[in-house]
């Protein structure tokens, strides 16, 4: 028996919100560093020189303008959602599962971005 959730039939509702769990976020018992830098490296990274190429060559797959996602393909729309952006790169929720990663060298220059400020620079 289907049963409808404000409007829309729950067996629709659970296997969408089933999908959208499992697209995201790194497999089940992979680990993830505690790696995030207790202060802002020397030389600091910048958006423009490190940052921006390292968004985009792993986020802008799925975070551009106009695709399924949130963009996040210039300094003012990664900003603006700086804090959601900062707690799944730290938590390795993004990039999802399946998708390519940073080397871990990418990743602490980014995560080293910001901790620094994620300044426009």
């Amino acid at each position: 028996m289907i049963v409808a959730v404000r409007g829309r039939p729950a067996l629709l509702v659970c296997a969408l919100l089933a999908a959208a769990a499992g697209a995201c976020g790194s497999p089940p018992g992979a680990s993830c560093p505690e790696d995030y830098p207790k202060t802002c490296p020397t030389p600091e990274p910048t958006f423009s020189g490190q940052a921006q190429a390292i968004l985009q060559s792993y986020c802008q797959a799925c975070h551009e303008v106009g695709g399924l996602n949130r963009a996040l393909t210039t300094w003012a729309q990664i900003n603006a959602d700086l804090a959601d952006v900062v707690v799944r790169v730290k938590s390795c929720n993004m990039p999802p599962a399946g998708a390519p990663v940073p080397t871990t060298e990418e990743r602490a220059t980014l995560q080293g971005w910001f901790r620094c400020g994620a300044l426009d620079n």
